[in-house]
C-alpha cells in the first residue's frame, strides 16, 4: 500500500512540486492519515494503529524509496503533535518544512 501510495500519489508530481518550489505536505500528511499511515504505535484510542516500532521503519523505508526527500525525523514529530491533538504544532512544523526549502 505504501509503495503505491509512493510511486501513483507521489512520484508523478516531484518535478512539479520543485519546479514551484512547494510541496504540498498539509495534502500529503492528510492523505497519510486517510490511508492510516500516521500514528501506527499509537493506541487505536488515540487514533493509531497499536503497531510495533518495525512498521514505522517500514513506512520510512518506502517513504524514502520515492523520489521526494522525507525528513523522517520531521514525519515522527508531526505524528506525534497531530496524534496529541496539537494542531498548532503540526501547523508551525508544517511552515517550518516550507521555509527550508
Amino acid at each position: 500500500m505504501v509503495r503505491r501510495f509512493v510511486t501513483e500519489e507521489l512520484d508523478p508530481h516531484v518535478e512539479e512540486w520543485e519546479a514551484a518550489e512547494h510541496v504540498p505536505l498539509h495534502d500529503l500528511f492528510g492523505r497519510l492519515a486517510e490511508l492510516g499511515l500516521l500514528g501506527l504505535e499509537y493506541e487505536s484510542a488515540y487514533g493509531g494503529q497499536e503497531a510495533e516500532h518495525a512498521f514505522t521503519a517500514g513506512l520510512a523505508r518506502e517513504l524514502e524509496r520515492g523520489e521526494l526527500t522525507w525528513d523522517v525525523d520531521q514525519l515522527r514529530r508531526l505524528a506525534e503533535s497531530a496524534q496529541d491533538g496539537d494542531l498548532a504544532n503540526v501547523r508551525a512544523a508544517l511552515g517550518d518544512a516550507e521555509d527550508s526549502r
